[in-house]
């Protein structure tokens, strides 16, 4: 918990940059949808900009511009994964593509979205992340958990607890750093601090 307290400030502040410049750092990325250098840190540590994922289930249908007839993706390993043993998916523009100005106006605008989406993910995980070692699960729920790797007040943590107050909210906390029950092997998880109470319809 003291550790955790200690980068929420710091979290916070990285959260509020990348909310007021992920319009201008999108500009920043490359034809594959990568940021480099130190503009990398804004973007998702698992995914390029042009997420296969995003285009192809989430994206509003005025903002599609056929995601598979640009790219095709891959799994692999860069230097910043490498580091904590993560893969991630990668976008690969496929030879001979022509955009049109509309499509590219399009996929600006689904690059941004997706930042904000995911916001501040590489500075969650690569300067304020965590090593998770073993950890030992005391709540193990599908959406109310709690694991540590030691003393929860001064060892990385995670805690998860999501529950209804009536028919149409519910609280959301997560706060720790970012793990799931069934993971014990090591591994670099991002700092998470959501707490919040969300408009959500029960069934």
């Amino acid at each position: 918990m003291i550790a955790w307290l200690l980068r929420l400030v710091p979290a916070i502040i990285a959260t509020l940059v990348c909310y007021l410049t992920n319009p201008f750092v999108v500009l920043m990325a490359d034809e594959q949808g990568e940021l480099h250098g130190f503009w990398h840190l804004w973007q998702t540590w698992d995914d390029s900009l042009d997420s296969a994922y995003y285009m192809r289930e989430v994206v509003p249908k005025w903002l599609d511009y056929d995601y598979d007839k640009h790219y095709t993706t891959y799994n692999d390993t860069d230097t910043w994964t490498a580091l904590y043993g993560k893969t991630r998916q990668f976008s690969l523009l496929r030879p001979d593509v022509q955009w049109t100005t509309k499509e590219r106006v399009q996929r600006y605008f689904c690059r941004v979205l997706w930042l904000y989406r995911n916001n501040a993910y590489g500075f969650l995980l690569y300067g304020l992340g965590a090593d998770l070692t073993h950890i030992k699960w005391h709540i193990n729920e599908q959406d109310h958990f709690f694991g540590s790797v030691g003393s929860w007040l001064t060892e990385p943590f995670v805690y998860k607890d999501e529950r209804r107050i009536c028919s149409w909210l519910k609280a959301k906390v997560y706060i720790g750093w970012k793990s799931y029950p069934g993971n014990t092997e090591p591994q670099r998880c991002m700092l998470a601090y959501r707490i919040l109470v969300d408009f959500e319809r029960g069934e």
